[in-house]
């Protein structure tokens, strides 16, 4: 496989513009031309072993590289080669150039290990940044093609087997002001694909998947961001003054693994879209994920795994966190929610378990939906020199607004509310829960009989919850309050602690 310094090559061919940058401060006339060949001097002082058939300069000042390629000197034989590399000073972006290519770009790396060919190709692709002529104090970028795809034009490639990836309607931008450390970036394509197959040459499959997406977006910003990168930096970004909000949306797709050396199964799936977004706004950390109905189907490799196929589904999934990150006088919501929409299983799944379809197979649904009003006491950076949770956090209430629960016949649901008490060495909650148990006793026995679980622990367990719980209003219903008052616990009355 690669080794570091080839990745180090792999990273210098992908970002070479960008170092043009140090050459010059100018972008009129022959200042463009100086800037763009400065850097290319710079870069082959350095190993890069840029080379070119020809060069011109258009009417527009633009300099064109006939015949361009790069050939980095070092163990791996690596070559990146186009017909032609256009630099044009940009109409649209102050101090801007844009950086325009040849159809195809050829790839090809070859060492004592591996050799694989890579065609880039691409659509009125035209990549325009303020970086090339020395504006690294805001840098700006934008990034356009009606297409960009890589593939491997070998169809007897002994180890790149398959290689399909490609980008519709890419669109993209990026801009910082490294002063303050705000930014903005945006990403969208109207379709995505990713189709591999990765073998070793003299063994078995490594990797194998494909996907495809419709519709992807991501949309970026931030302010006092840690430019620099320092631990100190990081550290201030979270505890002090920094925010974000990062969103990715993305509509139906699909997608297949195949059978691989570490996977001895073959998935494939398909999923109408959904979106995630992380944030940090006000002192307040903040992710989020909504997904729509996704489903799957499993098929384990026969020679390995003598299984049936199988498929599971589920309707929608959401997710939603939120905690306070920063020392605040006022109390702030922490927050957990999940909702697991009906989940199921195929009947060659269940009847590994349950063969003769004893146990109901009907969705599964799990929803929790949790709040928590507290206050931090000190800063991010410095909760893991505390000596105890306490010291670092004060929660003053708990508000369990709703857990559910229902599979396999059995149906769980839960809500309640606690104040906590801070005024001991130890918080102490005071309020109630209310719990209702249904079809517990029946799936318990069920388990029993199919020898899933022991009689004697399902014993116990039966035992606990008939002694702390009232009977429903039904055979297999129990229900219970949860009380925290007077230093103590009790359910519905008794104490149990």
């Amino acid at each position: 496989m690669l080794k570091v310094r080839d990745m180090r090559n792999l990273l210098l061919s992908t970002t070479a513009a960008v170092t043009f940058a140090a050459a010059a401060t100018a972008q009129e006339g022959g200042q463009l031309q100086a800037a763009i060949e400065g850097g290319i001097q710079m870069m082959n002082a350095q190993g890069a072993n840029i080379t070119y058939d020809s060069r011109e300069v258009a009417s527009d000042n633009s300099l064109i590289f006939n015949g361009f390629r790069m050939a980095p000197e070092d163990d791996v034989d690596l070559e990146i080669s186009t017909d032609w590399l256009r630099f044009s000073p940009s109409a649209d972006m102050e101090g801007g150039v844009t950086v325009t290519v040849a159809p195809m770009i050829n790839v090809s790396v070859n060492d004592d290990e591996i050799s694989f060919d890579i065609v880039v190709e691409s659509e009125n692709f035209a990549l325009t940044s303020n970086t090339f002529m020395g504006d690294m104090e805001a840098p700006r970028m934008t990034l356009a093609a009606d297409s960009i795809s890589a593939r491997n034009p070998d169809p007897d490639d002994p180890m790149i087997e398959r290689m399909d990836i490609r980008l519709d309607d890419l669109d993209f931008s990026f801009e910082l002001d490294t002063a303050s450390g705000d930014s903005d970036a945006a990403l969208s394509a109207a379709n995505m694909l990713i189709d591999m197959k990765v073998a070793d040459p003299d063994g078995p499959v490594l990797y194998d998947q494909r996907s495809e997406t419709e519709s992807v977006s991501m949309t970026f910003t931030g302010s006092n961001l840690p430019v620099g990168g320092d631990d100190e930096d990081v550290i201030a970004f979270f505890g002090e003054d920094g925010s974000f909000r990062l969103r990715v949306e993305s509509g139906a797709g699909t997608s297949s693994m195949g059978a691989t050396r570490d996977l001895p199964v073959a998935i494939e799936g398909e999923g109408v879209g959904g979106s995630m977004e992380a944030s940090l706004q006000d002192g307040i950390l903040a992710y989020s994920t909504n997904l729509g109905a996704v489903s799957y189907v499993v098929t384990p490799d026969p020679n390995v795994l003598p299984l049936p196929p199988m498929d599971a589904s589920l309707a929608a999934l959401d997710l939603d966190l939120r905690t306070p990150v920063r020392p605040s006088e006022s109390l702030q919501e922490a927050k957990f929610l999940l909702n697991l929409s009906e989940l199921t299983v195929s009947d060659s799944a269940w009847s590994l378990i349950d063969p003769a379809g004893s146990i109901p197979r009907d969705p599964a649904t799990l929803q929790i939906d949790l709040t928590s009003m507290m206050r931090l006491l000190v800063p991010l950076g410095q909760i893991q020199d505390t000596d105890s949770p306490t010291q670092a956090v004060e929660v003053d209430s708990v508000d369990i607004k709703r857990v559910h629960m229902d599979a396999a016949g059995a149906e769980v649901d839960a809500d309640g509310s606690l104040a906590i008490d801070n005024s001991g060495p130890i918080p102490f909650p005071n309020g109630s829960i209310d719990i209702s148990v249904r079809g517990a006793q029946t799936l318990a026995e069920k388990l029993v009989n199919l020898g899933l679980v022991d009689e004697m622990q399902v014993g116990m367990v039966m035992g606990m919850l008939m002694a702390f719980a009232e009977q429903g209003d039904g055979p297999d219903h129990f229900t219970s309050t949860i009380e925290f008052k007077d230093g103590g616990v009790f359910a519905n009355g008794q104490p149990i602690q």
